[in-house]
């Protein structure tokens, strides 16, 4: 038991200190003395993400939103991952789930919506990106008006003003 503790501790000091690599082994380590919990597979799936394998990243962001499907932790971090390396299908799937097993999340989600629907607009041409995104600034009015100038601005219909 004490090792445990040792190697957690040590994944979490490598992980503050961003040297992945070693917090992917610490976090190896205990994930192979203790599969059963989601939070060591999701940190462990963090530190592979951040070290660069994203395939093994992927394997465990999968293993513990299917094992844990009822906690909503890994629903949402197997979903941000798969919408941050644009596999959407996925990415809803499990950010749906996330959606079912923590009613609080609806903002996230609505956040989410919002990346998803611009990252989408940027397949046409600029004016069929243009009305799009005004009509999501329109439907999700809850950005400040600074937020809308970056995200008109990174979607294109608007030049930056700093």
């Amino acid at each position: 038991m004490f090792w445990k503790l040792v190697h957690l501790s040590k994944a979490r000091s490598a992980a503050r200190s961003q040297d992945w690599s070693s917090a992917a082994t610490y976090y190896e380590k205990l994930y192979k003395s203790n599969n059963n919990d989601a939070k060591i597979i999701i940190q462990l799936a963090h530190a592979l993400k951040e070290k660069g394998d994203l395939e093994g990243a992927q394997e465990k962001y999968t293993e513990a939103a299917t094992k844990f499907e009822k906690d909503s932790d890994a629903q949402r971090q197997a979903g941000l991952f798969f919408l941050r390396v644009g596999k959407h299908d996925k990415a809803r799937f499990f950010l749906e789930r996330h959606l079912n097993t923590d009613s609080s999340a609806k903002e996230i989600h609505k956040s989410i919506s919002v990346e998803e629907k611009v990252y989408k607009s940027h397949t046409s041409d600029n004016h069929k990106l243009v009305f799009i995104n005004d009509k999501i600034l329109q439907e999700e009015n809850w950005l400040n008006p600074r937020q809308n100038q970056i995200f008109k601005y990174l979607s294109g219909s608007l030049s930056y003003k700093g």
